[in-house]
């Protein structure tokens, strides 16, 4: 029923649409880059800000500021906004009813229309409302002819006005894509987790709907069970496509939720085209250079760690004569070895890539001096292959692809070697997932890959938020762009609603933490629980607008030191590569 009422509302919505939204294609697409890159006739658009002065091009664009999606967004104390045609042009009988962000505001913002074009002109040229008061400072004033002012407002009105795929009868279909590298214990536990999530979401949903959708999202949103279908690739990654189309032409969804196994690329592109999300994989984040809006990532990988590398090196970056990367077999880092070609090598020097298990191993190790590099991207079990090879002269830096074992390497190998963590260090991190463990405990889920398990737990319980933080706007760059706007400030108030049960007195209930009795409350259990920053196995994840990578940062742990010794926290600079 629910998905004939949205039908019902597109067509409304387009039988009730102004006559300047029959637009010709090239008048909307005229529209589209004014509004998404600040471009008009192909030249960047100037504007003026009344605290700023002069702007132009990407900084004048309307999505800069009111997201890519139209729907608005808050900056600070600053909200600003929808500006899609529903929001400026309807005429009132379907208002358009928005988040506004809970810092600022526990309510809704109503967008009810009724703007013509004359006052639409007005608003872009003088910032002034059609009651005569003024928009913000920070809103443009633009120089703009009425044929661009109706360009544009042709655009606004297809902007997110289309029904999303993956919304039927009242459900939303989601999926997750098993590549065909992960392990066969992996994926039946990836598979456990996201099946008891969503099955005791909608058991929830069913019977106790009061008590577990906020009274937003049942006053402005209908709330919509879950169904999951799990999509498994098989072959190489260039055949990805083609399966992946026939999935979605079989039943479409709304979303790709966690998944993982292989090269992530093909999928990201297929999300793009097809207009959906791609929702916090469990693999590394794609080369940025070919990342698209509508994917969100929890590490971008190798990548993050050749940038901790070249800040952890210091002035030593960019003069290094020889490096030697070492890889698994199949997984050649090629995005972090051409960071480290332009970032750590010197002008002119050597960058050799080999395989782990290469025949010429040995040579290329003993090739390499004291001021050279070695960085090994390798499993630990790999890792302890190569621990048997005599050790190179030069600094040594080792990226685990699974859970690190520093134990691996023997000491002649840990005397000059870090290992670069990206995920939180214990004690902190069995604190952070405690509410994991609870939950994996009463659901009676074995943790065959607790690394993966947490990774798909938080993934759902994040996607469950940005979908009630939405209310009704099902659109996936929306979507993607809630948890942008979210993602800090709801993991600051997990942290803060577990420590408070806690200390109200759920003792019996939660998983002791290492060390401590169960039930214990005692002043090291509170200390601990006061040194979290997350609930997640990665430390500090947070969101930006235009972000699409949440882990920041990494630890730099010599070789050789316990699981509890000093590590450097390093967060790269995130400026553009030169």
């Amino acid at each position: 029923m629910r998905g004939t009422c949205v039908s019902l509302l597109a067509a409304l919505l387009v039988l009730t649409a102004p006559a300047f939204a029959a637009g010709s294609g090239a008048a909307r697409t005229a529209g589209e880059m004014l509004y998404q890159r600040g471009l008009l006739d192909g030249a960047p658009v100037r504007a003026r800000r009344t605290d700023l002065g002069p702007v132009e091009g990407r900084a004048a664009a309307c999505a800069t500021c009111h997201r890519g999606s139209g729907l608005g967004t808050t900056e600070g104390v600053l909200f600003v906004p929808p500006v899609t045609g529903r929001a400026l042009f309807s005429d009132g009988k379907d208002p358009l009813v928005v988040r506004v962000d809970r810092r600022l505001n526990a309510g809704v913002h109503i967008a009810r229309g009724g703007l013509d074009l004359p006052a639409f002109s007005t608003i872009l040229r003088e910032g002034r409302r059609p009651d005569g008061s003024l928009l913000s400072a920070v809103m443009p004033r633009y120089e703009l002819d009425p044929a661009t002012v109706e360009s544009l407002a042709a655009y606004l009105w297809t902007l997110s006005a289309e029904v999303a795929p993956g919304l039927q009868d009242g459900a939303i279909n989601i999926a997750t894509v098993l590549g065909p590298s992960m392990d066969p214990a992996g994926r039946r536990a990836l598979r456990a987790t996201l099946e008891t999530y969503v099955a005791q979401r909608n058991a929830a949903l069913s019977k106790r709907r009061h008590l577990d959708v906020s009274t937003m999202e049942r006053r402005y949103a209908f709330p919509r069970q879950w169904r999951l279908a799990f999509w498994e690739l098989e072959g190489r990654p260039e055949t990805w496509p083609a399966q992946l189309i026939r999935y979605q032409q079989a039943q479409p969804v709304f979303a790709l939720l966690s998944g993982g196994g292989g090269d992530w690329a093909p999928v990201e592109q297929f999300c793009n085209k097809a207009g959906i999300a791609c929702w916090f994989p469990s693999v590394d984040a794609t080369d940025a250079a070919s990342r698209t809006p509508l994917a969100l990532y929890f590490s971008a990988g190798s990548q993050l760690d050749a940038r901790v590398i070249e800040a952890h090196l210091g002035s030593r970056a960019g003069t290094m004569r020889r490096v030697l990367v070492l890889h698994d077999s199949g997984t050649e880092p090629r995005a972090a070895v051409d960071l480290l070609r332009r970032r750590v090598l010197a002008p002119g020097a050597a960058l050799r890539v080999l395989p782990a298990d290469a025949s010429q191993l040995d040579a290329a190790l003993s090739e390499v001096g004291e001021d050279d590099l070695v960085v090994a991207w390798l499993s630990p079990a790999s890792a302890a292959r190569l621990a048997r090879h005599r050790p190179p002269r030069a600094a040594f830096y080792w990226s685990t692809t699974g859970e690190a074992d520093s134990g691996v390497w023997p000491e002649a190998w840990r005397a000059k070697g870090w290992r670069i963590d990206p995920l939180e260090r214990e004690p902190v991190r069995a604190a952070n997932l405690k509410r994991f463990a609870q939950w994996a405990a009463a659901a009676k889920l074995p943790l065959d890959a607790p690394r993966l398990q947490s990774e798909a737990w938080f993934a759902a319980r994040a996607f469950e938020t940005a979908l009630s933080d939405a209310l009704g706007n099902l659109h996936p760059r929306y979507l993607v762009e809630r948890a942008q706007d979210m993602l800090s400030l709801h993991e600051a108030e997990r942290v803060q609603q577990e420590t408070e049960s806690l200390m109200r007195g759920m003792k019996a209930r939660r998983v002791p933490l290492p060390g401590l009795a169960a039930g214990s409350l005692a002043l090291p259990d509170l200390d601990l629980l006061r040194r979290r920053h997350g609930t997640s196995i990665y430390p500090n994840l947070s969101l930006g607008p235009g972000q699409q990578v949440a882990a920041k940062g990494a630890y730099v742990v010599p070789l050789g030191a316990p699981d509890d010794a000093a590590a450097d926290w390093i967060v790269p600079d995130e400026s553009p590569n030169p």
